[in-house]
């Protein structure tokens, strides 16, 4: 809930800092959420999936259509045993969208769960609002799911 105004295209900010910009003026008492707040990100961050070419120059998607064997990016660990990277984890850093996350994990479950060992979800009620050691401490374990082997 706002407690000054704020103009279409500026930052909405919660304890200083921004959550997004306003798609429309803003007024005192008017409740934020994704109806009138856009991503400030916009430009800051862009994602185009660009597959990594074989040794021979080739296409690494195209394998399977000129015969050549499959392979995987796997691990070695500890005894000699293989593992891959078999499971998708859906790991939010804030706790606020738990449900949302849940809900996709729960239906990409169902389009793709024989394809992968597990789409799982880690439900937690931090992230907003955390400061100093308490947020580090979030970011930590956050960060060691999110660079788990087998995920």
């Amino acid at each position: 809930v706002l407690i000054r105004p704020v103009r279409e295209g500026e930052h909405v900010l919660k304890f200083g800092y921004s959550i997004g910009k306003a798609k429309t003026d803003l007024a005192p008492g008017e409740w934020v959420h994704s109806h009138n707040l856009e991503t400030g990100l916009s430009g800051f961050l862009e994602y185009r999936y660009e597959p990594a070419a074989d040794a021979d120059g080739t296409d690494a998607s195209a394998a399977s259509q000129t015969g050549r064997e499959r392979s995987f990016e796997g691990y070695v660990r500890e005894g000699g045993e293989v593992g891959i990277r078999n499971e998708i984890w859906i790991i939010n850093t804030v706790g606020c969208i738990n449900k949302t996350c849940e809900v996709i994990a729960r239906k990409a479950e169902a389009l793709y769960g024989g394809r992968v060992d597990g789409i799982h979800h880690f439900a937690h009620p931090f992230g907003c609002s955390q400061l100093g050691d308490d947020l580090t401490h979030t970011q930590k374990l956050l960060a060691s799911l999110v660079n788990h082997p087998n995920a």
